[in-house]
């Protein structure tokens, strides 16, 4: 993550609309290749017109620059009320709250990427709202730090298109489109092997042959073939007359042993 700019200015006043905030992008950040590499603009600003706590503000590509789902702004002053369900963070600023603030961006950086809300679990792409209300007396600590099980697969599938900033409009995947198949729990890979050939004669077995593994031992003049792909091992084509597999008889040696070898 780069961190740049670190006092930009508001353009009118403390509270930033969508259009200011997509407009400091297109200013402020540096060129990037998004066939390459993913590149998304994070604005801490103080306030937001369109939200409390943080927006993906480049949803549709009807911007300046017609390029969807690039930026997104988080609210670091918005105040959490002094009420439920709002647990241990009541009446802090939020940008000082720091659980439910590094929350936000990840759920803006969410639909940056392409996702709905969520509320299977206090996951990522739940509102805030929804999980401080499962557990008003002890939010933040109720949070659940990762994306739902579905979400998961969807950032895992869908096709870059649908992921990726400047892809598709925000809206155009969703839970059903495009269709994920198969799933991760029903794909299942198969491994067989088969020999090519019934025989194979040793002359003409070389590295650039079809039977990958084949190793030798010259220890007692005796012959070891592995053979993954073959059936047998020869020295010569097999006829009607040979094709039976032949067994090397390892020599015997003649010298004596030494004394205290026996």
């Amino acid at each position: 993550m780069d961190v740049s700019d670190p006092n930009v200015a508001e353009p009118s006043g403390e509270s930033w609309s969508d259009a200011e905030m997509h407009a400091a992008m297109l200013a402020r950040r540096d060129a990037s290749n998004l066939d390459a590499e993913w590149r998304y603009h994070v604005l801490a600003a103080h306030l937001l017109d369109s939200t409390p706590r943080g927006i993906m503000y480049d949803a549709f590509g009807t911007d300046s620059n017609n390029v969807p789902r690039e930026g997104l702004g988080i609210s670091s002053h918005w105040v959490i009320p002094n009420a439920s369900p709002w647990g241990t963070v009541k009446s802090v600023r939020f940008g000082a709250a720091a659980a439910p603030y590094f929350r936000t961006a990840v759920h803006e950086l969410g639909h940056a990427m392409g996702l709905f809300h969520n509320t299977v679990d206090n996951g990522f792409m739940n509102t805030t709202d929804v999980i401080a209300a499962s557990c008003a007396a002890t939010f933040p600590a109720c949070i659940q730090w990762s994306f739902a099980a579905d979400d998961q697969k969807r950032l895992r599938h869908y096709p870059d298109v649908f992921v990726r900033p400047g892809g598709t409009a925000f809206g155009t995947a969703s839970t059903t489109t495009p269709a994920i198949s198969p799933t991760d729990l029903t794909m299942s890979l198969t491994f067989a092997c088969r020999p090519m050939r019934n025989w194979m004669p040793w002359r003409h077995i070389s590295r650039r042959s079809d039977v990958r593994r084949i190793s030798t031992s010259e220890r007692l003049r005796s012959t070891v073939c592995w053979r993954p792909r073959a059936r047998r091992c020869s020295s010569t084509p097999a006829t009607s007359a040979n094709r039976a597999t032949k067994t090397a008889t390892p020599a015997t040696s003649t010298a004596a042993a030494p004394p205290g070898s026996r």
